[in-house]
């Protein structure tokens, strides 16, 4: 059947993200009706199935993705309306693949954003555009990058390009391993992605967790003698140079590898003079990392999102004492609720049905009325990936 997601649910979805965010310990600002005067139009008619949840767009978007030397529809008239400035809180990005996609995010300066879930073959065949952004100093992001083989992961690391890791994500989801490993041994320091908080939590105290306990638990492994490793061998034995993740690397990953992935170094992602004021105020005289002897350890294995005290973007105060700065948060609360109900509802009836505890008895059902239960995968949609898979839940196929 053929409905809609409004454009006013999908408004309150990012408006609950952009206050999620900067709650937790991110400094990010999102496009909202509220702050921009932007009109939302009713996105294309979506279909939607009963039976899986699943959601494919008749037409990718109104405009998309648009043309080089457009200005009036497409990537071109977002540059052109909403992001005629680089001195601003929002960032153009594209997700458009190789090599058209690139060409199309070049001609506009939007920073290339894909989630690549191949072998990284485009890469290699894409190697000479990848060596025109290095010389240029255009930035390339990859996300996930779990499958790459060897050879893709060499072409990254020579022209420069970022991988943004989603640990979390991909080892719930079965993108793959995440590659710390195939990273760092490499020179690459990844960022960390949060990728979809519709199944994880986005806060970045989990993110940086996870990748600090992940590789260390892989290289460990590997690290044990054949007949200590429980049948579950993790790849070859250490080699010379693999290093186990320290907490001052992992902050690292979180901060300032993040603004560069991004194509924000220049502006934000380090506390030094010239960059902007972005800042995070953590509080460490607390129960839980009291008394402080290692300032990156305490954040990195110690802290949550209960620490984060102060959250100021570009100069302005977003949280201060641990509340958030001029937002009715029971109200947004209650707006997110109602957009679920709108959404369900035009699915194939209301969120719970007869039973209305069904939610909050944890009956997440498949069937009628939809309840959806786990994101299936967050890359299924080729519009917005390069490299599309049906992940299976415990096959990673």
């Amino acid at each position: 059947m053929i409905e809609r997601f409004q454009g006013t649910d999908r408004v309150c979805a990012a408006y609950r993200q952009g206050r999620e965010q900067p709650r937790d310990n991110y400094a990010l600002c999102v496009l909202s009706p509220q702050t921009s005067g932007a009109t939302f139009p009713e996105p294309a008619p979506l279909n939607l199935s009963p039976k899986t949840g699943s959601a494919k767009a008749e037409t990718p978007g109104y405009e998309f993705p648009g043309a080089i030397g457009n200005e009036e529809s497409g990537l071109g008239r977002l540059r052109k309306q909403w992001f005629s400035s680089n001195d601003q809180l929002v960032t153009l990005g594209f997700t458009g693949g190789p090599p058209a996609g690139w060409q199309l995010a070049r001609s506009f300066s939007a920073v290339i954003v894909n989630h690549n879930n191949t072998t990284g073959q485009n890469m290699i065949d894409n190697e000479p555009l990848l060596a025109q952004f290095a010389n240029e100093g255009f930035p390339v992001e990859q996300i996930h990058c779990a499958r790459f083989t060897p050879a893709a992961y060499d072409v990254c690391a020579k022209h420069g390009v970022h991988i943004s890791i989603a640990g979390a994500i991909e080892m719930q989801m079965g993108h793959g391993m995440p590659p710390y490993q195939a990273c760092l041994n490499r020179g690459i320091l990844p960022s960390l992605s949060s990728d979809v908080d519709t199944n994880m939590t986005p806060d970045m105290f989990t993110l940086m967790r996870t990748a600090f306990t992940c590789q260390r638990a892989l290289l460990h492994q590997r690290a044990l003698p054949a007949n200590q490793q429980g049948g579950t061998p993790m790849g070859p034995p250490v080699q010379p140079g693999e290093k186990l993740l320290t907490s001052y690397q992992v902050l690292q990953m979180a901060t300032w590898s993040g603004a560069v992935a991004a194509g924000l170094g220049s502006k934000v992602g380090r506390l030094v003079p010239g960059l902007e004021a972005d800042v995070i105020v953590l509080n460490a005289r607390s129960l839980n990392t009291w008394p402080l002897n290692n300032a990156p350890g305490a954040i990195v294995t110690m802290m949550d999102t209960s620490n984060v005290d102060t959250v100021i973007i570009g100069g302005t105060i977003k949280k201060q004492a641990g509340k958030l700065v001029g937002v009715n948060e029971e109200k947004l609360l209650k707006d997110i609720e109602a957009a679920r109900d709108r959404v369900l509802a035009r699915i194939n009836g209301p969120a719970t049905g007869s039973n209305t505890n069904a939610i909050y008895q944890f009956l997440n059902s498949m069937g009628s009325p939809y309840r959806p239960a786990f994101l299936r995968s967050c890359c299924i949609a080729p519009v917005m990936n390069v490299g599309v898979y049906n992940a299976s839940p415990g096959t990673g196929a």
